[in-house]
């Protein structure tokens, strides 16, 4: 009786570790990632604002990229006392785009969304400081999506947040420039 007791404890032991390792591993992507890289790319120009947000997608995207950029315009609408306002850098990665249709698009979101189009070489410079892993075969393109949280700081940003799809949300941007 006991090595069934025995079996069935050990059983039930390993089954709750099991769960609470995956409601931990599943749950990390909701609070954003912190991290503190410097980023020496000169294509988003100095500040005298502290935070800029920084996305990298396409027009022709279904779903994180016009999710991303609503969220965004929203947080852009939100009257708020505390949070002060960061820049907006929607950076276009279709090799076909332009810079002109990648602002056409941004600000069909919100006009304070600033677009780029990157060269080949910002591009690569680009994939290598955000850890982009893109990939591009005609009209299909595959990204990560997620939002930089940039500060500035000693005349340099700085990479301070992540935040993937499931992550993003008005709530968690305010936390995090409120902090």
């Amino acid at each position: 009786m006991s090595d069934v007791f025995y079996t069935a404890a050990k059983f039930l032991w390993s089954m709750l570790l099991l769960g609470s390792l995956m409601a931990i591993m599943f749950s990390l992507p909701l609070w954003g990632i912190s991290t503190d890289r410097e980023v020496s790319s000169d294509i988003f120009p100095p500040s005298e604002n502290e935070y800029a947000l920084v996305f990298f997608g396409f027009s022709g995207c279904s779903d994180v990229c016009p999710v991303t950029l609503s969220i965004w315009s929203q947080l852009a609408q939100a009257e708020s006392d505390t949070v002060q306002m960061p820049h907006m850098f929607y950076v276009d990665i279709d090799k076909t785009s332009s810079q002109k249709s990648a602002q056409r698009y941004a600000q069909t979101f919100h006009n304070d969304i600033r677009a780029f189009k990157p060269t080949e070489q910002q591009l690569y410079i680009l994939r290598d400081e955000f850890g982009l892993n893109i990939r591009q075969r005609n009209e299909a393109i595959l990204h990560q999506g997620r939002t930089y949280l940039l500060q500035w700081r000693n005349d340099a940003w700085f990479i301070t947040k992540v935040f993937g799809p499931d992550a993003l949300s008005i709530q968690t941007l305010k936390h995090a420039l409120s902090n």
